[in-house]
């Protein structure tokens, strides 16, 4: 049962009961997740549609992450400054004119642009909407709790959303997705207008002394740190121009961004953060996350793709067992950590056993004949060392750090997870 009393959702009406009030929101948070500029899902389609490269339409993709990253520090700024019915209209608003362009535009600079906002947006609203049920999912605030039930719906979404975008692609063409995001987010507009009240539920919060040079930095050195990887092969690496301009850009503007970093009194990334070692030892678990993860993933889509010559309804099929592998990972972190309170030690080597098995057991079936079925358990492996490796180091870089540091230590582990680490 729905917490009462003062662990209620107070933005919304009387009227409306407190199952409904969480309900909304926990719905509207997948909404959120669902929402993209681009779906890799649909590459192909995408690619063929506005006569793009595949390099145009990663790099695209890219760039959501990257506003879902950069807007970090600033998330608790935005939430005291306004109103949350007012933050919600707002991200489902750019959201669906997003989603417009990205369906009607094909000229990559455009597309680059609002593939940026969206991905800002997308993680306001998601963050609106969890922080409001935090106290409902966790009255203690235990973050062991919280967090394994964020990134159960965060990892989890984005399997789904990737058979969701495939099955709709087959049946029709690649813009109904965006089509039936539209029509979900002005379906929560209309409930969140009519449900919810205008009011303040905490003192005004002006967005001042906010590092936005520093943010503007930081988001070209990871823009072009994605083009240079990205179109590097493409273009022949440093016998092209533009990767030699890229590289030159990309180190100047580094070296602002850092000089800036320790030379204002409020940058965006604060130096103190690296004072602590635990979150320098989650980035370095990060990055060989982020290794096994990339090339697995690299390696399978040619398998199946090329080899095993899967369609997309097939191939995205495979997500089932993934999301499965998910739940069963945010299940044993969620007892591990909050109920067995066990140490980070055993439950990293766990998740990395995890992945290792999975690259083994791959390694040993690679074959033109091999059986569908053979391939769900190292499929279970990825999704369970997935979601248990990235909720236990996001609890072990968090350990210790004092609130102001808190969400710039985020997005520094977001730089390597959803801006680089791919």
């Amino acid at each position: 049962m729905i917490p009462q009393g003062k662990y209620r959702i107070m933005a919304f009406k009387d009227f409306v009961p407190d199952w409904l009030r969480f309900t909304i929101l926990l719905l509207l948070t997948l909404v959120f997740q669902f929402s993209n500029s681009i779906y890799l899902t649909n590459l192909n389609e995408v690619i063929g549609g506005k006569a793009l490269t595949s390099e145009d339409v990663k790099l695209i993709s890219a760039a959501s992450f990257i506003g879902m990253t950069m807007i970090f520090p600033i998330l608790f700024r935005i939430k005291f400054r306004f109103m949350s019915r007012t933050i919600l209209l707002s991200a489902a608003a750019v959201i669906i004119i997003g989603n417009i362009i990205s369906m009607y535009s094909d000229n990559v600079l455009i597309l680059l642009v609002t593939s940026f906002i969206v991905g800002a947006f997308k993680m306001i609203g998601t963050f609106e909407c969890l922080s409001s049920i935090q106290l409902v999912i966790t009255p203690k605030r235990d973050f062991t709790v919280f967090f394994s039930v964020v990134y159960l719906i965060v990892l989890g979404s984005i399997q789904v959303s990737g058979l969701l975008t495939a099955e709709i692609s087959y049946l029709f063409n690649w813009q109904y997705m965006h089509i039936l995001i539209v029509g979900l987010q002005l379906i929560f507009m209309i409930l969140i207008y009519f449900l919810m009240r205008p009011i303040r539920l905490m003192k005004k919060f002006p967005l001042y002394q906010i590092d936005w040079l520093g943010m503007g930095l930081w988001t070209l050195v990871l823009i072009l740190l994605n083009f240079i990887f990205e179109y590097g092969k493409r273009l022949d690496w440093l016998d092209s121009q533009y990767i030699k301009i890229a590289i030159v850009a990309t180190l100047i503007l580094l070296i602002c961004a850092v000089q800036r970093m320790f030379g204002i009194r409020r940058p965006l990334i604060m130096p103190e953060i690296f004072k602590y070692k635990n979150l320098i030892k989650a980035l370095l678990l990060l990055i060989v996350l982020q290794i096994f993860l990339s090339t697995s993933s690299v390696i399978l889509n040619v398998y199946i793709g090329g080899i095993l010559h899967y369609n997309i309804l097939h191939s995205t099929s495979l997500n089932w067992i993934v999301f499965f592998g998910v739940i069963l990972g945010a299940a044993f972190s969620f007892y591990w950590m909050s109920i067995y309170r066990g140490n980070y030690k055993t439950i990293f080597l766990i998740g990395f056993s995890a992945f290792v098995l999975h690259h083994f057991i791959l390694y040993f079936i690679f074959q033109p004949g091999v059986a569908k079925e053979d391939l769900y358990l190292p499929y279970l492996l990825r999704g369970f060392g997935y979601v248990t490796l990235y909720i236990s180091i996001a609890l072990y870089a968090a350990e210790g750090i004092q609130f102001p540091h808190f969400f710039p230590s985020l997005t520094l582990l977001g730089f390597v997870r959803t801006a680089v680490g791919g």
